[in-house]
């Protein structure tokens, strides 16, 4: 099937999936024939400011003046209630669906009861709930890091330094962001939510990959300190509580399990499960297995894993989920997902906040996609479908979206940045222009 273009004509509504939230609402306001000044007044921002969004929308859909917009799109291509007030910009859907409408008003002169009528079922099938688009999302990109709403606004750098800072995890609170930076050497640093001076923690190997991770009480912090050593520091930074010399993996860091009392730890050993003081360690797999994740309720981890079923062992990877106790392993995919080479680079496994799911990306069909499965492997649901690599799944603290991290196959920035959208595969919405590092957080 072929892809969607950009350029679009009278009788088609524009493909908006390009445009950031408030590029569409900039859409919005000029296809209804609003001045620079009225929508700076509206989004309160400069007319400046406006010109560039304006700039930004005409080459993004291909269409060479502001006239253009405003001829081609009808009266509105969204619903203009959400624009005005300043919501969540919607996807492509919603803007055919709005267009529909217009072109069924100006038609047939649809009485105002059957109008109502046609709104609230266009409603019913098009719009998500506003409820979903809540809380934070950090990430890094470039050389800083920033947070944005889950809606696309509120788009703010909190680091800016002449530094690498990379890799930002939320702290189980929301209050704080513990991160990578190579500022007086590579290191972890904990900052405050909206940015400030930062408190180095524990020196690092690197900020190329890895990520530290949160104590359920957020109290502590662990990461790989040396080769496979991963030590356990405050998180206020007075220091190390232990380090570990049993093996580990650079390619997946250590996990928590919800009550804190436990690490899973993944290497080319196998699956294994320790106290947090190293104690009582046991195997949960012999096999390799990467990216260990407690489900909320800790009886389950979710990891990447080598397939050893008698196929051909070629470094492909396939998803799993394993009793705490290492009963009832069970596998979820039947394709290979990802190349161990590739887990540097990576951290895919999500679970959702009930338990009852796993988002994941993979390489199925040249490109990778975001995926969502239960966890006993039944109801495989493919959430995106784009030319785009698409990486990084995160919930929201509801569970009803998953924001994503993604970049182009060729290189460009024609797609990549950082995306949200339904646990059921609607309202893709485009948070941030700008590519966008993986692994994302997004707040509790």
């Amino acid at each position: 099937m072929p892809r969607p273009t950009n350029r679009w004509r009278r009788d088609r509504s524009p493909d908006l999936e390009g445009l950031t939230a408030v590029e569409r609402r900039v859409f919005d306001q000029v296809a209804a024939g609003q001045s620079d000044s009225e929508i700076a007044a509206q989004l309160d921002i400069s007319p400046t400011t406006v010109r560039l969004h304006i700039a930004r929308v005409l080459a993004e859909l291909g269409v060479s003046t502001r006239a253009g917009l405003t001829q081609r799109s009808g009266p509105r291509s969204e619903l203009a209630e959400q624009s005005a007030e300043g919501g969540p910009a919607r996807g492509r859907g919603v803007g055919a669906g709005a267009e529909w409408w217009w072109g069924l008003r100006r038609r047939s002169k649809v009485a105002t009861v059957g109008v109502l009528a046609v709104v609230g079922f266009l409603l019913a099938i098009f719009v998500t709930a506003d409820d979903a688009r809540g809380g934070r999302i950090v990430f890094s990109s470039g050389r800083d890091i920033y947070t944005v709403n889950g809606d696309g606004s509120g788009l703010t750098r909190i680091t800016s330094t002449l530094h690498t800072d990379r890799n930002p995890v939320w702290s189980p609170d929301g209050n704080r962001i513990a991160y990578l930076s190579d500022r007086d050497g590579p290191g972890v640093y904990v900052m405050q939510a909206d940015g400030g001076e930062p408190t180095r923690v524990a020196d690092a190997i690197t900020v190329a990959f890895g990520r530290p991770t949160w104590s359920p009480d957020g109290s502590l912090i662990a990461f790989q300190e040396e080769g496979d050593e991963y030590a356990i520091h405050h998180a206020d930074g007075s220091g190390p509580l232990q380090v570990s010399d049993g093996e580990g993996s650079r390619l997946t860091p250590p996990a928590w399990s919800p009550d804190g009392s436990r690490f899973a730890f993944g290497s080319p050993s196998g699956l294994r499960v320790t106290r947090q003081d190293g104690g009582d360690e046991i195997f949960l797999t012999r096999a390799p297995a990467f990216q260990p994740v407690w489900s909320p309720d800790g009886s389950l981890i979710a990891f990447m894993g080598l397939v050893t079923d008698g196929r051909d062992v070629d470094g492909s990877l396939e998803v799993y989920v394993i009793r705490a106790d290492g009963t009832g392993l069970t596998r979820l995919t039947h394709r290979p997902i990802n190349t161990a080479s590739e887990l540097r680079r990576t951290s895919d496994l999500a679970w959702s906040p009930d338990g009852s799911r796993i988002a994941f990306a993979a390489w199925w069909d040249g490109n990778a996609e975001i995926y969502v499965v239960d966890s006993d492997g039944s109801e495989l649901t493919r959430l995106t479908e784009r030319l785009a690599n698409d990486r990084s799944p995160r919930w929201s603290s509801d569970g009803k979206r998953i924001a994503f991290a993604a970049s182009n196959p060729s290189g460009t920035s024609r797609r990549a940045g950082l995306y949200a959208i339904s646990a059921q595969g609607t309202g893709l919405t485009r948070l941030s222009r700008a590519p966008v590092d993986w692994p994302i957080s997004w707040s509790p």
